[in-house]
């Protein structure tokens, strides 16, 4: 899908997901990303919850906002124990 190449809100997207494995390692992402999909599904796993909200704040042209501490504030909520 070459029109794909351009979309930039898709990159945002997709960059979520690396800020999401720098922040909890790859044997924990690629664990939670497993688990989400098998429980979940698609959709509905927290960490394409995470990104799908991003990607959606940025097509509605948000004001500018960190979104790396945006999401490992997520992340530090939703999985990392207190």
């Amino acid at each position: 899908c070459p029109h794909l190449f351009a979309d930039e809100a898709l990159h945002l997207h997709e960059l979520v997901h690396v800020v999401q494995w720098e922040f909890i390692g790859f044997d924990r992402f690629a664990l939670t990303y497993a688990l989400g999909l098998a429980v979940c599904g698609y959709r509905d796993s927290l960490l394409e919850v995470i990104a799908n909200d991003h990607q959606a704040r940025f097509r509605a042209n948000w004001p500018p906002y960190n979104v790396s501490l945006a999401v490992t504030n997520q992340i530090r909520t939703l999985l990392v124990p207190t």
